[in-house]
Parts: C-alpha cells; sequence; structure tokens
C-alpha cells in the first residue's frame, strides 16, 4: 500500500481533473480517457488517511473513468466496505448493480459534485451531484463508516450508496444525519 500524506492528493486530483475534463469535452468512447485515470486511481486504497470526501472523490472519478474491462468499477469497489461486500457479494455482481438504472448515472456522469460530509461518530453521510449529457443531474448518498478492526481498520468506506432526487439546479447538500 503506498502511503499518504494528509496534504491534498496530486495525483488523485489529477486523476479526477483528467476525468472530468475528458467527459466535459465530448468524449463518449471511455477508451480514450481511461487508461491515464484508471492508472492514475490504481494507486489508492483504502487507508485511513483518507477522508469521507476523498473516498467518494476517488469512487466517482473510478466510476466516470470506467472501460468496457470494467476497471473503474473494480477500482471503487475496493472502496466498498465489508459490509457493502455482503449485500453487494463480489466485484461482478457489484458491476451489474452499478451498471443498473438506479447508479448507472455515476457512470455516465460528465462532471459531479461531491457536497460537504455530515458526520456523527464512525458514521458519514456525502451527497453528490452528478451531471450528465442529457441535462439532467442525478443525485446520490454516499454512507461511510469508520471501519473498527480488522484489515481496514481506522479507514471510511461505503457501505450503501442510494439515489436521491435533485432539481436541476440544486445543490449537493447532505441531509442531517438521524441519530442512531
Amino acid at each position: 500500500m503506498k502511503p499518504i500524506n494528509k496534504k491534498p492528493h496530486v495525483a488523485l486530483l489529477l486523476a479526477i481533473t483528467l476525468a472530468m475534463s475528458a467527459c466535459a469535452a465530448g468524449v463518449n468512447d471511455r477508451s480514450d480517457k481511461s487508461p491515464d485515470t484508471l492508472e492514475l486511481l490504481s494507486e489508492y486504497f483504502p487507508v485511513p488517511e483518507l477522508e469521507p470526501q476523498e473516498v467518494v472523490r476517488i469512487q466517482m472519478a473510478a466510476f466516470g473513468a470506467n472501460d468496457s474491462e470494467d476497471t473503474g468499477i473494480a477500482l471503487a469497489f475496493r472502496f466498498a466496505s465489508p459490509q457493502n461486500r455482503r449485500y453487494t457479494g463480489d466485484v461482478e455482481k457489484f458491476a451489474s448493480i452499478v451498471r443498473g438504472k438506479g447508479y448507472a448515472p455515476m457512470l455516465e456522469s460528465i462532471d459531479f459534485t461531491v457536497g460537504p460530509v455530515e458526520r456523527r461518530g464512525q458514521l458519514a453521510v456525502v451527497a453528490v451531484r452528478a451531471d450528465r449529457m442529457d441535462d439532467h443531474p442525478a443525485g446520490f448518498l454516499f454512507i461511510l463508516s469508520r471501519q473498527d478492526g480488522g484489515r481496514y481498520d481506522g479507514c471510511w468506506m461505503t457501505d450503501s450508496v442510494l439515489r436521491i432526487e435533485i432539481g436541476d439546479d440544486s445543490p449537493s447538500i447532505a441531509p442531517d444525519l438521524v441519530d442512531a
């Protein structure tokens, strides 16, 4: 695992910029943009130094850079929590879920905005607005938890992603978490 300091990650920012600029330029053939972006993103694994918003940015950039071999989906799957994996199963089943109608906008996004994180102890919620070429943005809530013990001790990982309705001009705002 590559150690990561707490300062902004230049490679991550570059990968996200490459993914978003290639999509915004109207590149429909993901093979034109994904090798560099996916190569940069392949350096990232769950580590305690990554904050919830960084985990979500990595996952969204990976989804946006997905290729015909589902490399981006596999990269995003790295950050699925053990609890999430018990529900979704292996990476192939995870990929079929992501390609489904509810989550496909993550793969189709030409740009995305990650909202502020709402934290309560070991839980975090991050809202995402995924803009698409059809001018109908899609909203998602990423629910993450800080892992306690085991291989991913101290790492923020995604437990689930919920599709939410947003208006065309709505900002990405996470609702308050309910008290557990």
